[in-house]
């Protein structure tokens, strides 16, 4: 099982498929472990990368979490790909790993090229909502629980509990969770979601709020499916995710076509 090091913890992954590089990032309390189905069809035409994050599945434990770890764990997968020599890639994130993969646009633009964020919560952290969610947790049923521990293992309550705390402690933090710099975004994105998402209330009106910030946005919403879109309209969300990597990398191909004959026509 490959691992790379990162802050003295051993951060583990899945490195799958040949072709262009898609960067796949699981959500709050999800890992690699419960993306097979997503790692095995986007495989078939890419390289997918997806991390367990640091203090979750196969990767090294932590006491704590820093407050938005989502930023911390766009550093990291910035560091993972370095390390493993990719020179450009594209990031499809879904709920909290969505956020991640926008982080990441801001911090490491010149290999982004692309990003598909699914069910994010938008920029700005509503606190009754994470406490409820929080509380939530504590009465879950057996199927959750049961997810939790084939994602991260035995110690999953300790992993669900410290992902908790650090929920709690971001919502109290006002201000944008992405530090007001989604402007910075110059890359393409595609943000989908579900109006029934009933873990995030007006999620059509955060995204949008959110989507006009960036440069190069384009916004897509089902009227059924719940959270997250990736897993609940699954065959949807792999046409619409595909489609726009397709486009993305089209459009980067005729760009770099046009630049060339730019400067073969200045020479």
């Amino acid at each position: 099982m490959p691992y790379f090091e990162y802050n003295d913890k051993k951060i583990f992954y899945v490195d799958e498929g040949k072709g262009d590089v898609v960067l796949l990032l699981p959500g709050n309390t999800s890992t690699s472990a419960v993306h097979g189905s997503e790692i095995e069809y986007f495989s078939r035409d890419f390289r997918i990368i997806c991390p367990d994050y640091l203090g979750y599945g196969n990767s090294d434990r932590v006491s704590s979490l820093p407050v938005n770890s989502w930023w911390e764990n766009a550093v990291m997968c910035k560091e993972l790909m370095k390390s493993i020599g990719v020179a450009g890639y594209t990031v499809i994130g879904t709920s909290g790993g969505g956020i991640t993969a926008l982080d990441l646009a801001i911090i490491d633009p010149e290999r982004v090229s692309c990003v598909v964020a699914d069910s994010i919560v938008g920029e700005y952290i509503d606190k009754a909502q994470i406490e409820a969610e929080v509380e939530s947790r504590k009465n879950a049923q057996k199927e959750l629980k049961f997810f939790w521990s084939f994602a991260n293992g035995e110690d999953w309550q300790f992993v669900v509990d410290m992902d908790s705390k650090m929920l709690l402690e971001t919502a109290d933090i006002e201000g944008s969770i992405f530090n007001d710099r989604l402007e910075e975004i110059k890359c393409c994105v595609l943000i989908t979601g579900s109006f029934r998402d009933r873990l995030i209330e007006n999620i059509a009106d955060r995204i949008c709020a959110m989507a006009k910030k960036i440069e190069n946005c384009k916004v897509v919403m089902f009227s059924r499916g719940g959270h997250p879109l990736m897993w609940t309209r699954k065959q949807d969300f792999r046409r619409e995710a595909t489609n726009f990597i397709l486009s993305c990398r089209s459009l980067k191909a005729e760009r770099f076509k046009l630049e060339k004959q730019t400067v073969d026509t200045d020479c």
